[in-house]
Order: C-alpha cells, then structure tokens, then sequence
C-alpha cells in the first residue's frame, strides 16, 4: 500500500511541476538583423537569444527557405535539437532574400517561433 501512495504522491507531483512549465520566450534575432540588406560573406553565422522563463535547457531547430509565406514544409530544415544560439550557413545566392526561422523547444516539448529575413549581395567567393 505504502509503494501505491508513494507512486500516486510522485507522479502528482511530476504531473503539477509539467504543468505549471511555461513555455520558452520567443527567439530573438540577434545577426543578421531583421531585414538586413548587402550580405556578402559567403560564409557567415546566424545568431539569436532565447531564454526559457523556468531555467530549462533548450533546443533548436532552425529552417531556412528563399519563400516568404511558404509553409514549414517549404523550409530547409539546417539544424535539428541544436543546442547552441548561432549557425553557419553557406552557399547562399547573390541578390536574394532568405528567411529563417527558430522554434525553441523545451524538455516538456513546450515551444515559441519566431521568423527573420535578410537579403545577400553579391557574394564574395
């Protein structure tokens, strides 16, 4: 009987503290900047901050598409669980605009997106 209520106690308890977890802060656009035009390198980093507001660690998953209003579907997925706030992305196209997106994903499977875009120029190879 003693195992029943100890169980019961735990899985309360484990049930109260999933659910007073609150979901991540949406990403915020560190580099490029929303918008930013005459991106050149032909090699440089995405980076963006999140925090999560119950200290959880977090991950990322982190998608990259030429179309604006396209769906998650039409999105590139370049990385997947990431755990670290910055990127490298290569290969881009002279002269087009790109946007990206980050959902940041907490233990409980808790999640917040946010999207960006920038505009290259022409590359330097």
């Amino acid at each position: 009987m003693r195992k029943i209520v100890k169980f019961i106690s735990v899985f309360f308890i484990v049930a109260f503290l999933f659910s007073c977890n609150k979901k991540p802060d949406f990403p915020v656009c560190i580099y490029p900047t929303n918008g930013e035009k005459k991106i050149t390198d032909s090699v440089f980093v995405l980076s963006w901050d999140c925090e999560d507001p119950n200290g959880d660690k977090l991950v990322f998953d982190v998608f990259l598409s030429e179309e604006e209003e396209g769906t998650l579907e039409s999105y590139n997925q370049i990385a997947e669980f990431y755990e670290s706030k910055t990127i490298e992305v290569k290969d881009l196209k002279d002269n087009t605009t790109y946007f990206w997106q980050v959902v940041a994903i907490d233990p409980a499977g808790k999640f917040r997106m946010n999207s960006w875009q920038f505009t290259t120029g022409e590359i330097q190879h």
